[in-house]
Parts: structure tokens; sequence; C-alpha cells
């Protein structure tokens, strides 16, 4: 019924210091708290889904980010980068509706320097009872509210 992603999510949201000046610079996630938001992937209007995520992350004291939520010039940039990676990948081409909750990719990724000490046990912590609390909530819910909207398909 869904396909819950959750990969990279014990550092700092776009752990990238020249990115993160760039964004804030231009008003992007202006007052947004890197560590305690989540940036988040998912089916593409489901507007359910959405707000189950919106609502019950922040209920947990985590912002969701999602592409709809940066500005309109960026979105679909940053939905050709995630599209077709990840996990949920697969699910997403069958039509299974998902959800990918992830900080982003690091000034390290996938570099030596990218090590277990980089984590931060108390965003990690905070992120996985966000994602806790949604999964719960999306467990109780019709299998029609996780999918996309019928004018979606």
């Amino acid at each position: 019924a869904l396909m819950v992603n959750v990969d990279m999510i014990g550092r700092p949201l776009v752990d990238q210091p020249l990115l993160w000046l760039g964004a804030r610079a231009l008003g992007v996630l202006k007052g947004v708290d890197p560590d305690r938001a989540v940036g988040v992937l998912l089916s593409e209007d489901a507007p359910a889904l959405t707000a189950a995520v919106k609502e019950t992350t922040a209920s947990a004291g985590v912002t969701a980010i999602t592409i709809a939520d940066l500005p309109e010039s960026l979105r679909a940039p940053v939905a050709g980068l995630a599209q077709g990676r990840g996990d949920h990948a697969p699910f997403e081409r069958m039509g299974v509706p998902f959800v990918f909750f992830s900080s982003g990719e690091s000034s390290d990724y996938h570099q030596p320097t990218d090590t277990a000490d980089r984590l931060d046990p108390a965003i990690l912590e905070l992120r996985a009872r966000a994602i806790l609390a949604f999964v719960l909530h999306a467990s109780k819910l019709p299998r029609a509210a996780l999918a996309a909207s019928p004018r979606g398909r």
C-alpha cells in the first residue's frame, strides 16, 4: 500500500555549507532549522499523503520540506535530480505510493570522510520519532488516502 524509504537522516538538512549559505541568501529555506527539518520526496499529487506527512512530523517537532515548499524555479531541477534515485524508485515505477525521508547529500557524500562519527544522534532521534509518528498514522489510513488523486494519474 505504501513504500516508506528512510535514508541519510542523521545529519543536518542540506549538509553542504556553501549550498546552505547560498540557499539562505536567496531566501530558500528561510527560517528553517537544518537540525529540526527533514527533506521529503513523495508521490506526486497525493494531497492526503502530503498532509499526513506535514502534520505528523510537525507534531513531533520536525519540519517536513517537500519539493512543493521550494521556489517554483527550483522545483523541476530538484525533482529531476531526485527522480529514479533511492530504494523507492522501483515502487514508484510500479505506481506504489511512496514517501522518502532524507536530509540530502552532504559535502562528503560517498567519500572516505563520510563516517559514522559525522552523524548527530540528537538529529537522528528527532527525525526517527517524527518518521515513526508518520508511519503509525499512515498505517491507519484507508488505502485510497495514500494514492495520488485520480486527476494526477
